[in-house]
């Protein structure tokens, strides 16, 4: 049961965690987006 808890809550969370830390990135970046550090590892 807590594993379908988490298959309907979760993917939420992890987007608008996405967008929130991609906007912080842009922000800090001040113009000058280093690709290869944003790039996923």
């Amino acid at each position: 049961m807590l594993k379908h808890y988490f298959n309907v809550t979760k993917p939420g969370i992890v987007t608008s965690n996405r967008i929130f830390v991609t906007g912080e990135f842009f922000l800090a970046a001040r113009g000058e987006i280093d690709w290869l550090s944003f790039a996923p590892r």
